[in-house]
Formats: structure tokens, C-alpha cells, sequence
């Protein structure tokens, strides 16, 4: 097991308490189910095995589900399955990805468990980044997977570990896992950066994996920094959610948009759906200063420009629409 591995399994999981682990049978998730099978010899705790049969490989998709069964059968653990209707329409990755985490968070509540395991990998933290730029995602997108969400109950362990180490621990101790050829399909948009995009950087620099992730590392701390003086400059002025707006346009553009960012991430959880074009089209209302000036501001929501006839001050606030 790599130190950084072990080191955030024990630091995370209580003795005698229950995890819920992803496993589609793949390569990434088999290794973290062995390990954590290895580390359950050194510090007791429960491994719940959750497995979803997203029906997109007919057959294949099936033998995925009795191969994860017999697997956890095999060692006397709980595993919960469910199938779903093959979905045919729509973005299929995001459709999937929404119905597995509903279903390891199902699992997780009947199990009371501590954590939702899943086996992303350095390689997947790289994809998620370059996805959310190409997108056009503020630097919140950009910061890459979290490793630990609190919130949500989601730990993902491995996300200092690369491809090649997991692949070849798999090898090394002939431990079998499934291939899922949908991994290869291009039309999917990770796939395409996975196969395509990707190896053409690697072109240009031969140590991408390496730079890139110290570039993930410069944008989380730059993030974090912002977002720290953005939570702070809301609390000292304003207490009441309504934001001065004098003050608030005179501050740098950057703050201005993480100030932004973090009112949608304190209404909807996240800022995975508030992109750069949103956030241009906020400010140029924003900066027009005009009074009972109104903008979308996420699905539920809008910003207004409000005027207070008591001091004629002009201040941001939002509304529910």
C-alpha cells in the first residue's frame, strides 16, 4: 500500500466504524477494495461493497455486477447492487454519475456509514481540472476532486496515486479486475482528454502528469486564499446579505467574481453550473449600477440592485425568483 494511501485510509476511517466503497469492478476500485481489505487486518472496521449496474453494455454490464458479487461473496462482505434502465438521451457521464452517488448515498444512510469510498486516481483529478477550464468553470471548477467532503460523506483516498502504480500493484499480486470498453469511446468527453488531448500534451512536455498537478496544487491554494478573503469581506460588510455596492465594485475584479462564487456556493452547495460567462454577464449588470437592475443568479435565483431610501445607498441583494 503507498504511504499517502495508508496515511489518509487511517487517518479518516474510526475503528469499528463502516465505509461504503464504489466498486464497478475496474482496476481503480479493485485495488482500493483489496487495500482496504488489507487494512481492515491492522484496524477493524465494516467495508459495505456498493455497486451500480448502469445497464449502457447489456451482458458486459451484467458480468461487471456478478463479478463485484462473487468478489465480496468471497470475503464475506456486504455487497448492495442495483440496475438501472439503460439511458439512451441526454449527457450521459453526467446522468451516471448524479444516479451512482444518489445510490452509494442510499447505501451509506441505511449502513449509517462514516464514508462513500471511490477510486479516483491522480490521472482523474488531471481530466476533471482540464474538463472544467475547457468549460469555462471559475477557479472553484478548477481546483481539481476534492479528497475529503465532509458534507456529502465522500472521501476519495487515492487521488495522489497514478494509473501506472495501481495497474502495476494489480499485476504484481495477479489480481483480477474488469475492462470496461466504453472507457475507450471518444464521443465521452473525459475519454476524449484521456486518449487524445492528454497524450498530445504529454508531447510538449514529456513530465505533464507531474507539472500539472503542482499547477492543480498553485490553484487550489490561490483559490482557497480568495475565498478566505471573500468569506471575511461578506461577514465584515455584509452582515445582513445585502452587499454594499460602492464597496463592492471598487474591489479587484477577481474578488469581485469570488465574492460572487461564494453567495452561489452558500444557495446551492456548489458552483459547478456558475461559469465565466455568467459571471460577465453579472458584473456588466452589476457595474451598470442602475437601481431594480435584476440577473439570473443559478436556477432559483436572482441578484437585484436595490436603492435605500434612508441613506440612498445602493446595495446587492438576492432574491428568490
Amino acid at each position: 500500500m503507498s504511504d499517502n494511501l495508508s496515511k489518509t485510509l487511517i487517518e479518516h476511517i474510526k475503528p469499528g466504524g463502516t465505509i461504503v466503497i464504489g466498486v464497478s469492478g475496474g482496476s481503480d476500485s479493485m485495488y482500493l477494495l483489496h487495500q482496504c481489505l488489507t487494512l481492515r487486518q491492522q484496524v477493524p472496521f465494516t467495508i459495505i461493497v456498493a455497486h451500480i449496474n448502469h445497464g449502457l453494455r447489456g451482458k458486459e454490464s451484467d458480468k461487471d455486477e456478478l463479478f463485484v458479487k462473487a468478489f465480496a461473496k468471497k470475503f464475506m462482505l456486504i455487497c448492495e447492487s442495483k440496475k438501472l434502465k439503460p439511458l439512451h438521451k441526454g449527457n450521459l457521464e453526467e446522468m451516471c454519475r448524479k444516479a451512482r452517488y444518489i445510490f452509494l448515498e442510499k447505501v451509506r444512510a441505511k449502513y449509517h456509514a462514516q464514508w462513500i469510498l471511490t477510486a479516483h486516481h491522480l490521472q482523474d483529478n488531471i481530466e476533471t481540472v482540464l474538463f472544467n477550464l475547457v468549460r469555462g468553470s471559475f477557479l472553484n471548477g478548477c481546483k481539481g476532486i476534492e479528497m475529503v467532503s465532509k458534507k456529502r460523506h465522500r472521501l476519495r483516498p487515492m487521488l495522489k496515486l497514478s494509473k501506472e502504480e495501481i495497474l502495476s500493484y494489480l499485476k504484481k499480486n495477479h489480481l483480477t479486475y474488469r475492462t470496461d470498453k466504453t472507457n475507450l469511446d471518444i464521443r465521452f468527453s473525459r475519454n476524449l482528454l484521456r486518449h487524445k488531448v492528454i497524450p498530445q500534451l504529454q508531447k510538449i512536455n514529456s513530465n505533464f502528469t507531474e507539472t500539472f498537478t503542482k499547477n492543480i496544487i498553485n490553484l487550489q491554494e490561490a483559490a482557497e486564499f480568495m475565498e478566505n478573503y471573500s468569506t471575511q469581506w461578506l461577514t465584515e460588510n455584509a452582515p445582513k446579505s445585502l452587499i454594499p455596492l460602492l464597496p463592492f465594485v471598487k474591489l479587484p475584479p477577481i474578488i469581485q467574481k469570488t465574492i460572487l462564487a461564494t453567495v452561489y456556493k452558500n444557495l446551492y452547495g456548489n458552483t459547478n453550473k456558475f461559469n465565466q460567462k455568467h459571471l460577465e454577464q453579472l458584473l456588466h449588470i452589476i457595474h451598470l449600477g442602475k437601481a431594480n437592475l435584476r440577473k439570473e443568479f443559478g436556477e432559483k435565483h436572482f441578484i437585484v440592485i436595490k436603492k435605500n431610501p434612508q441613506n440612498n445607498k445602493k446595495y446587492l441583494q438576492v432574491e428568490a425568483g
